[in-house]
């Protein structure tokens, strides 16, 4: 019988939860100079804060029940520099994600979710953290139904921040902060045309 070491049985959790995560949340990082904050004016953004500004939106904003919730955040760092930012193997724990029913109260983590962030609280499996290069972007995909429990029919508000490093690539205590943006989880049978209609 194999005897695994503390530090192997530790690599192995990390490396299974890690893998469970991929199907979590993917991320890129734009090579090309980001658009001028003009460009942007479709969406409404959050203001930035020292040259680095975090903007959430749902590429739908009406979701059918038990069908993956998608966010799409976006990390842009406005100034000439590189910027260091926290990070972890594990993204979506480097962001705070404030989930609202239409009541204002809290969504519940799924059991998934409680069970892997119980495994990363402490931040014992920090990797150096994370570099933006001047006038570039990292863009995160999550399926927030995989963190939450979005089960429920209604409308949810979402709220996501993360924390950002000073030049000197030590936490600040300052979070970047997005606007408040809407999805709503609905059937088959309840679309936005029948909701038309209905008015």
């Amino acid at each position: 019988m194999t005897i695994m070491t503390k530090s192997k049985v530790i690599f192995c959790l990390c490396t299974c939860a890690a893998n469970l995560c991929l199907a979590t949340w993917s991320c890129r990082v734009v090579g090309e100079p980001i658009a001028s904050k003009s460009d942007h004016a479709a969406l409404t953004i959050s203001q930035p804060i020292d040259g680095m500004q975090l903007t959430a939106q749902f590429p739908q904003d009406q979701v059918m029940q038990s069908q993956p919730v998608i966010v799409v955040v976006t990390l842009k760092n406005f100034t000439s520099d590189e910027r260091s930012f926290y990070q972890t193997i594990t993204p979506e724990h480097d962001f705070t994600f404030k989930l609202a029913d239409s009541a204002g109260k809290q969504v519940p983590m799924t059991r998934y979710e409680l069970q892997v962030h119980n495994l990363y609280v402490g931040g014992y499996y920090s990797i150096p953290g994370g570099r933006l290069g001047g006038h570039h972007e990292a863009v995160y995909t999550f399926d927030l139904s995989v963190l939450f429990d979005m089960t429920i029919l209604d409308t949810y508000t979402l709220t996501v921040e993360h924390e950002v490093n000073s030049r000197d690539r030590k936490p600040s205590g300052v979070y970047l902060r997005s606007d408040i943006i809407k999805v709503t989880v609905t059937t088959p049978f309840y679309t936005q045309a029948t909701d038309n209609i209905m008015k």
